[in-house]
């Protein structure tokens, strides 16, 4: 029996690969769902949260404008560089020059342990 061509129902994108994914509908005992096919491959899940996403097609027109939108750079805004921006960066925070906590402990330990160590070779 020759394969017959699928009727596409239409597109989303997918953000794996950038790529139009087509949406067709299933057919047999899977007509109840719907079936997606793009550059990585075909994908049959019947999950209420991908069927959602797919039973919200769009035009193939529709999905190119999304991806040419998401892959486009955006240019970021100029920004204006003062003098007192400049002193914040070349005083280090109070966070940086105060060790934390947890390394105290595990000097302190380390030390403790070689203390102890030694304590016992001058007892032998």
């Amino acid at each position: 029996m020759p394969e017959q061509e699928d009727k596409v129902l239409g597109y989303v994108l997918c953000r794996d690969c950038m790529t139009p994914k087509q949406i067709i509908q299933g057919s047999g005992k899977r007509a109840r769902f719907l079936r997606a096919k793009c550059e990585c491959g075909a994908s049959m899940l019947t999950g209420a949260k991908i069927q959602a996403k797919w039973a919200k097609y769009k035009t193939l027109e529709e999905v190119q404008a999304q991806i040419k939108e998401l892959t486009t750079p955006t240019p970021l805004p100029k920004q204006e560089v003062t003098p007192a921006d400049l002193e914040q960066t070349k005083q280090p925070s109070q966070s940086q020059t105060k060790p934390s906590g947890a390394v105290a402990w595990v000097i302190g330990g380390a030390l403790a342990a070689f203390g102890l160590g030694f304590a016992k070779l001058a007892k032998a």
